[in-house]
């Protein structure tokens, strides 16, 4: 994200008038380096709050989708072709329109 131009995306939005935009304040990533464009937290410490937030919204993300019985996982990795993997797909969304659920 930082080598992509996170920083220089958020001080051009910042610059702009939206650094008190409240989804803005609480999108990961883009908080941490409003801080250390304030100056409340360094480079380094911005970075690491980045990568730790991250990852607890990854993980709390996955709790979410793992307790919905609705969500199929499927595992691309598992299919030797894509047109494979795009039947399997097209299956379960026709298995879930005629059950309405799993």
């Amino acid at each position: 994200m930082f080598k992509k131009g996170l920083v220089e995306e958020v001080k051009a939005l910042a610059d702009k008038g939206y650094g008190n935009c409240l989804s803005l304040r609480q999108a990961v990533g883009y908080k941490e380096v409003l801080e250390f464009l304030s100056g409340d937290i360094n480079f380094e410490q911005c970075v690491k709050k980045v990568k730790s937030n991250t990852k607890k919204l990854a993980k709390k993300q996955m709790t979410w989708f793992n307790s919905d019985g609705r969500i199929k996982w499927v595992r691309t990795d598992e299919y030797s072709s894509s047109s494979e993997l795009i039947e399997n797909i097209l299956i379960l969304i026709k298995d879930y329109g005629k059950n309405g659920k799993n």
